[in-house]
């Protein structure tokens, strides 16, 4: 593996993510709730795809083998499903701006060093 994603992760501290388009009939309900776990399931599926196609591509160097295969980009995919999942459920509690939240993370995650 090369060590072109940990140079990458030493570098970058944090991602942008923009703007969030949210679904006009998301709702505070268990369906939503549950949304949110079925696409986090779904992110952990194509991890465990990403994850083998980066093992099993050594010498393709990192993450080429994955990009090959596709496997990059359905966990990129994925991942950004969880994002609206969980913008749809803030946007249904109320929330409109979730940067303070996130900020707020942040101060948490330095606290128990994390980051």
């Amino acid at each position: 593996m090369s060590d072109c994603s940990s140079d990458i992760r030493a570098r970058r501290r944090s991602v942008e993510v923009g703007s969030v388009a949210v679904f006009p009939d998301a709702k505070a309900d268990k369906d939503q709730a549950r949304k949110i776990l079925e696409e986090a399931a779904e992110a952990f599926g194509a991890w465990q795809r990403y994850a083998s196609d980066v093992e099993t591509g050594e010498g393709m160097g990192f993450p080429r083998h994955a990009r090959v295969t596709g496997s990059f980009d359905d966990l990129a995919d994925e991942l950004a499903d969880v994002v609206t999942a969980c913008m749809n459920m803030a946007c249904a509690i109320g929330i409109v701006d979730f940067t303070a939240r996130m900020e707020e993370c942040a101060k948490r995650n330095r606290t128990r060093g994390r980051m």
